[in-house]
C-alpha cells in the first residue's frame, strides 16, 4: 500500500508539475480567465468556438447531434462531435456561458497537457518496472506535457487526447509482449479512437512500429537470460498484437463506424498521388528543432521536449552499461522515428493517407514519445555507472556543434533562442556527469536541485515563447459579439416561429477586403443557414451551393458573403444579416442593430415545401449560376423564364487594373457580376465605389452583388491582382425583380403545409394532383426514412441535392424520421468488442493465478 500510494504521489506530481506552471505563465501572460488573451487562435476561433457553442446547447437539450439544420443546409453532426468533441473533458462546457467559452477552452489545454505529462508518468514507471528513478520519470514526464507538440497544436486541441493516450497505448505493447496482457492494449486503443478518430488513427499506426522495438527488445532480454525466442514466440505475438488491436477497433465502432459513414459524403477517399518514394528534404535539418521556440515547418522538423532527453538519447551510445544489441536496436529505432518526418510514403501514412496543407507534421507527438523511451532506457542504467563518462559530454558538445553548423547554413531557429539552448544543453550534460562522479551525497543532491531548476527553466521559456506566438488578444471582443448576437437572434427568432433559413453576410472575422471563413454561427447560435464550415462536409450540399452561385472553397466550406437572392429564396432563406443594404431586401427596423448588422426580410422567400410537377433531371451546369438558375426556375414553374438577363459591358485596361463599365438595364433589377478566374491572383474589387472585395484568394467568393442608385444607368467595377489578372469569362447579370416576384408567388401559392419541421423529424400534410411533386429544400441523406400515407418511398433530387417526392392524388400525408447511419450496427460492434475484452481479461487473469 506504500508503495502504491507512492506511486499515486508520483503521478500526482507529474500532473500538478505541468498545471502549476501553466496557471502562473497564463496569469503572467494574461490568458483567460486571468486576462484579455487566449490560445484559441487559427482554427480554434474559425470553428472550435462555435463547435463548443453548439455543444453547450447540445448538453441543455436545445440541439442534436444526430441531426442538425444548423450544419450548412442541415445534416448528421456525428462526425463532428467524433472529432471534435468526443472528450469526456469536453462535458464541463455546461458549466460555461457562450461568453466564456475562451476560458473553457484554455482550461480544456491546461489540463490535457498536464494528463499528458501524467500518462508518460505512468509509463515510465510501469514500463521500466519502477528500475527508473522518480526523479528522472517526472523530469521526462514534464517535458512530454511542455513539449513543442502540445502548445504549438494547441489551437486542435482534440488532438491532444491522442498526447494522452499514446503512453498508456505503449505501455500496452509492452504488458503484450512481456507479460501476455492483450486486454490493456484493446482497452487504450479503443478509447483512443473514440476519443478522436485522427490521432486515434496515428497512434494505431505508430504501434506498428512500436511493436517490433518492443520485440526485439524481449528477444534480446531473453537470450541474457538463455532462453531462445523461435519462430514461434514471433508468431504468437503477432497474433496477439492483431487481436489485441481488432478489439480495440470493434470497441470504438459505436462511434466511429457512423462517422465512417457520415464521412463518405464528403472527404472520406484517400489521396493516392501523395504516395511516391522521396525524401522531402535533408533530415539533418531536425538539429535545430532542439532549440526552445522552435516550431515546425514542412521540411523542419521540431521534436522539442527538453535538453535532458536530447542528454539521454546521447548517453544511451556511450553507456558503458546498456549492451551492443540495445543500442543497435534503438539506434535503429530512432532512425526509423526520425524517417517517417522526411519519407514521403510515411508522411502520407501519419498524415491519414491526406495532404493535409497546414499544421505539419501533426504527429510529431510520436517522435518525442520515442526520444523520451530512449532517454528513459539510458537514465534507468544511469545509476549502475559508477563514474563520469566524458564521452557523454563530448558527445554532447558535437551535438551541439552540429546544430549551430546546419542552423548556419540552413537558418532555421533564431540563433538567441539556440545559443541559449546549447548553454542549457552544456550545463545539464556537465550536473549529469556530476551525479555520477566521485562526491559527497549532499554535493550530488545539490546538483540534482540545480539539474531541476534547468529542465524547467528551460520548458518555461520554450512555453513563454511558444504562448506569446500562439495567444490571440481577442477574449473581451469576442464575449461582445456573442453577447450581441446571440441577442439579434433571438430577437427574430421570437418575432417569427415559422420554419426558415437565415444568412449572415458579415461574420464574426471579417477582414478589411469583406472575406470571412467563420461560417458555423448558425450552430452557435441556434439557427438554421446554409453556410458551414466542419472537416466533414457534404459533398452534394457544397456542389450543389456552388451552382448557385456560393463557390466551394477548397474541401471544407461555401463562400457566403453575398445574398444570391434566387438561390437564398429557393433554400427558405428568409432574413439576411448585413452591414450594408442588398436592393430586394427590405430593411426591419423592429429589430436592434447588433455587431454593426441590421435584419432585412427577404421579401420572395419560398417556403419550405411546395408542389411542382416539371422534371429536373435534364439540367446541366456549365459554370454559369445564372443561367443554371433560369433553368431550374423554368422547371419548376413547368415554363421558360428568364430571371437574369446578360448585361452589356464595356472592358478597359489602366495600367494594372481592369475596368469594366456596366449598362444598367431600364427596370426593376438587381446586378451580379462573376469572374471566374482560371488561378489565384489575390485580387482585389472596388465594387461601383460601394464596398472592396477580396478575390481570386484563400476564402473569396465568386458571385458577388453590384449596388447601383435607382436613376443609375451604368456601374462601374474595377479589378486588380498581385500577380495580374487570369479570368476565363466574365459573368454580369440582371435579376429582374418584378418577374421574380411573379415567380416566387406563383410558387407559394402551392405551399405545403409544414406541421411540424425540427432537427431530425419533419411532418407535412398537402392535397395534391397526379403527376405533381413536392419540392423540399432538405438535402438528402441516407439516414432519412421518408413515408407517403404510411408507405416508404424514395426521393428524387433536385440539383443532386435537395429531395422531391412523387405525390399522390388527394391527401398525402408525408413524414422524414433520421437515424443515423452505422449507429445500430456500430453498437452491436462494439459490444461484442466488450465481449472479446472480457474474455481477454479472464484469460489473463487466468495466466496470472496459474
Amino acid at each position: 500500500m506504500e508503495f502504491k500510494r507512492k506511486n499515486l504521489g508520483l503521478y500526482l506530481g507529474c500532473f500538478t508539475g505541468v498545471a502549476v506552471l501553466l496557471i502562473i505563465l497564463f496569469n503572467i501572460l494574461g490568458l483567460a480567465p486571468f486576462g484579455g488573451s487566449t490560445l484559441a487562435s487559427a482554427d480554434a476561433y474559425y470553428q472550435y468556438m462555435d463547435f463548443y457553442a453548439w455543444f453547450h446547447d447540445v448538453l441543455h437539450g436545445s440541439n442534436n447531434i444526430g441531426y442538425t439544420f444548423g450544419k450548412t443546409l442541415g445534416g448528421t453532426n456525428i462526425a463532428v462531435f467524433s472529432y471534435y468533441l468526443a472528450s469526456p473533458l469536453n462535458l464541463l462546457v455546461y458549466f460555461f456561458d457562450k461568453t466564456q467559452l475562451h476560458t473553457f477552452f484554455d482550461l480544456m489545454i491546461l489540463i490535457k497537457l498536464a494528463l499528458a505529462s501524467m500518462t508518460c508518468g505512468i509509463w515510465l514507471n510501469r514500463r521500466f518496472e519502477n528500475q527508473l528513478g522518480r526523479v528522472w520519470i517526472w523530469f521526462l514526464s514534464m517535458g512530454y506535457g511542455l513539449c513543442q507538440y502540445g502548445l504549438a497544436q494547441s489551437s486542435n486541441v482534440m488532438w491532444l487526447d491522442g498526447v494522452i493516450l499514446l503512453p498508456l497505448i505503449l505501455l500496452g505493447i509492452y504488458r503484450l509482449i512481456w507479460k501476455k496482457n492483450l486486454w490493456h492494449l484493446s482497452l487504450c486503443v479503443g478509447i483512443s479512437i473514440s476519443l478522436n478518430w485522427y490521432t486515434g488513427g496515428i497512434n494505431c499506426i505508430f504501434t506498428g512500429i512500436w511493436v517490433f522495438l518492443e520485440m526485439f527488445l524481449f528477444v534480446e532480454a531473453q537470450k541474457q537470460q538463455g532462453i531462445r525466442c523461435g519462430i514461434k514466440t514471433w508468431i504468437k505475438r503477432a497474433v496477439a498484437y492483431i487481436l489485441s488491436m481488432l478489439v480495440g477497433v470493434l470497441l470504438s465502432a459505436c462511434l466511429f463506424l457512423p462517422t465512417v459513414m457520415a464521412l463518405r459524403g464528403g472527404r472520406a477517399t484517400m489521396n493516392k498521388e501523395l504516395f511516391y518514394n522521396q525524401l522531402i528534404a535533408n533530415p539533418a535539418s531536425f538539429l535545430p528543432g532542439f532549440s526552445i521556440g522552435a516550431i515546425n515547418s514542412w521540411g523542419n522538423l521540431s521534436l522539442f521536449c527538453g535538453s535532458l532527453t536530447v542528454i539521454g538519447c546521447i548517453g544511451l551510445f556511450f553507456s558503458k552499461v546498456i549492451r551492443k544489441w540495445q543500442k543497435v536496436i534503438l539506434g535503429v529505432f530512432l532512425a526509423i522515428c526520425l524517417l517517417i518526418f522526411y519519407w514521403q510514403p510515411a508522411i502520407w501514412l501519419f498524415s491519414m493517407f491526406k495532404d493535409v496543407g497546414s499544421y505539419w507534421y501533426r504527429y510529431s507527438y510520436v517522435g518525442i514519445i520515442g526520444m523520451i523511451f530512449c532517454a528513459a532506457f539510458y537514465f534507468s542504467n544511469k545509476k549502475k555507472e559508477e563514474a563520469v563518462n566524458w564521452w557523454i559530454i563530448i558527445g554532447t558538445v558535437l551535438f551541439a556543434g552540429l546544430m549551430l553548423v546546419v542552423n548556419h547554413f540552413k537558418p532555421i531557429q533564431e540563433n538567441t533562442y539556440l545559443i541559449v539552448t546549447i548553454v542549457i544543453l552544456l550545463v545539464m550534460a556537465f550536473f549529469i556527469s556530476g551525479i555520477n562522479g566521485k562526491g559527497k551525497k549532499a554535493g550530488k543532491q545539490v546538483l540534482c536541485i540545480m539539474l531541476g531548476v534547468a529542465v524547467i527553466g528551460e520548458l518555461v521559456a520554450d512555453n513563454t515563447i511558444l504562448l506569446k506566438q500562439y495567444k490571440l488578444d481577442n477574449v473581451e471582443e469576442f464575449k461582445a459579439y456573442e453577447k450581441n448576437q446571440q441577442a439579434q437572434i433571438d430577437e427574430i427568432l421570437t418575432a417569427d416561429n415559422s420554419y426558415y433559413r437565415m444568412t449572415q453576410l458579415r461574420n464574426r472575422l471579417f477582414t478589411s477586403d469583406g472575406l470571412s471563413c467563420t461560417y458555423n454561427e448558425a450552430l452557435a447560435f441556434g439557427y438554421w443557414s446554409i453556410a458551414g464550415y466542419t472537416s466533414d462536409p457534404d459533398d452534394d450540399q457544397r456542389e450543389m451551393l456552388e451552382r448557385f452561385g456560393y463557390r466551394m472553397n477548397g474541401e471544407n466550406y461555401n463562400i457566403v458573403t453575398t445574398s444570391v437572392l434566387t438561390a437564398d429564396s429557393l433554400l427558405g432563406v428568409k432574413y439576411v444579416l448585413s452591414d450594408r443594404a442588398i436592393k430586394g431586401l427590405k430593411e426591419q427596423k423592429q429589430f436592434s442593430v447588433l455587431n454593426e448588422k441590421s435584419v432585412y426580410l427577404n421579401p420572395y422567400c419560398l417556403p419550405m415545401a411546395f408542389r411542382y410537377e416539371q422534371s429536373t433531371d435534364d439540367i446541366k451546369y456549365n459554370g454559369n449560376p445564372f443561367e443554371y438558375q433560369n433553368e431550374l426556375y423554368s422547371a419548376l414553374l413547368g415554363r421558360n423564364v428568364k430571371l437574369y438577363t446578360s448585361v452589356d459591358y464595356q472592358k478597359n485596361e489602366e495600367g494594372d487594373a481592369i475596368l469594366y463599365q456596366l449598362d444598367v438595364p431600364q427596370g426593376n433589377v438587381l446586378l451580379y457580376g462573376n469572374l471566374p478566374w482560371n488561378r489565384d491572383y489575390v485580387g482585389m474589387l472596388n465594387v461601383n465605389n460601394v464596398y472592396p472585395l477580396g478575390y481570386a484568394k484563400w476564402g473569396s467568393p465568386s458571385v458577388f452583388d453590384i449596388p447601383i442608385d435607382e436613376e443609375a444607368h451604368t456601374a462601374e467595377v474595377v479589378q486588380t491582382g498581385e500577380y495580374g489578372v487570369d479570368v476565363s469569362e466574365v459573368q454580369f447579370y440582371a435579376l429582374n425583380l418584378d418577374l421574380f416576384k411573379e415567380v416566387t408567388e406563383e410558387l407559394s401559392a402551392k405551399a405545403a403545409k409544414i406541421n411540424e419541421m425540427k432537427n431530425g423529424y419533419v411532418s407535412i400534410q398537402t392535397d395534391a394532383k397526379q403527376g405533381e411533386k413536392l419540392f423540399l429544400s432538405i438535402p438528402t441523406n441516407d439516414g432519412w426514412k421518408i413515408t407517403l400515407n404510411g408507405k416508404e418511398v424514395i426521393p428524387e433530387l433536385i440539383s443532386d441535392c435537395l429531395m422531391s417526392i412523387s405525390l399522390k392524388n388527394g391527401d398525402n400525408s408525408i413524414e422524414l424520421t433520421y437515424r443515423v447511419p452505422g449507429l445500430r450496427t456500430g453498437a452491436i460492434v462494439s459490444l461484442a468488442g466488450v465481449l472479446l475484452l472480457l474474455v481477454c481479461i479472464c484469460g489473463t487473469r487466468k495466466r496470472q493465478r496459474k
